[in-house]
């Protein structure tokens, strides 16, 4: 049975997407102790999650729709999968693409796709004009595209947001001007 406190948990992270414990501690004007039980129940049960390390975590609604995860996927990505991923499982199923890879994700309680979506937090701070994205490696982008989507979301930029991704050894880096 969820408590009050509990349900005003639930309401203030779905508003905000994600909160601190400091934040909730805030908002319900409670003792840390009691908020932290109360997100302690919450985990345990399956209704949010925690992402991050001290001192910056977050707590999350968890997904509970997974087929909604596929429409995170590229779509390139989702033709690499497609053409390249074949499972079969315990019972004889045969299992491609897509639908084989979730299904192994599921077994292995791993997200269908590990994007910048679970693992980015933006706090409100004063807007910028324009906005500097660094990153020490490229992909397939997801880093970039969902941290600048997050700052847009919060209206902190005014401008252009920018990302500049260096790689490269310590012998030499390159700089892309191109994700």
């Amino acid at each position: 049975m969820r408590t009050d406190t509990s349900k005003k948990i639930i309401a203030y992270i779905s508003k905000k997407k994600a909160a601190t414990a400091k934040e909730l501690i805030d908002y319900l004007e409670i003792s840390p102790q009691a908020v932290f039980k109360q997100l302690k129940a919450l985990i345990g049960n399956g209704q949010i999650i925690k992402s991050g390390l001290p001192p910056k975590v977050f707590y999350s609604i968890k997904e509970t729709h997974p087929l909604a995860r596929r429409e995170i996927l590229d779509k390139s990505l989702k033709k690499i999968i497609d053409g390249n991923y074949l499972l079969i499982t315990p019972g004889g199923d045969i299992l491609r693409g897509v639908d084989g890879f979730e299904n192994w994700c599921q077994k292995n309680g791993l997200s269908l796709v590990k994007t910048a979506a679970g693992t980015i937090f933006i706090e409100d701070f004063a807007a910028c004009q324009n906005i500097l994205l660094i990153d020490d490696a490229v992909g397939s982008g997801a880093t970039f595209n969902e941290t600048a989507r997050k700052i847009k979301e919060k209206n902190l930029c005014f401008g252009k947001i920018i990302g500049l991704a260096i790689t490269g050894s310590f012998k030499g880096f390159d700089v892309l001007t191109e994700i």
